[in-house]
């Protein structure tokens, strides 16, 4: 895959993100509101439209590293892994560095 074809991958994936999320989040509110019986799987969607937008730039992040590895550029493949462990230590971590 080369540089152009990753830069598409990339920006997909950040469309298709945005409106998954908004699409799941749309259902889950509809659901919430139309019945009592119904809100609970409505709560759950709205839940995980949230899930999918957060882990939307996650994924480009990821994409990301492979995209400079595959173009050679070595100074941001690890600039860029700098910044998931950070996201993934705000995620996981520091949660539990609050609670504690």
């Amino acid at each position: 895959m080369n540089g152009a074809n990753m830069e598409t991958a990339i920006s997909w994936t950040l469309r298709v993100g945005v409106i998954a999320s908004a699409a799941v989040l749309v259902i889950g509110i509809l659901l919430a509101y139309a019945s009592a019986s119904s809100y609970q799987l409505g709560y759950e969607l709205m839940i995980l439209g949230i899930f999918i937008l957060f882990s939307t730039p996650i994924a480009r992040v990821l994409l990301s590293i492979f995209s400079f590895a595959m173009e050679r550029n070595y100074i941001y493949v690890a600039i860029t892994v700098v910044v998931f462990i950070d996201i993934m230590f705000a995620i996981f971590v520091v949660p539990m560095l609050i609670h504690a």
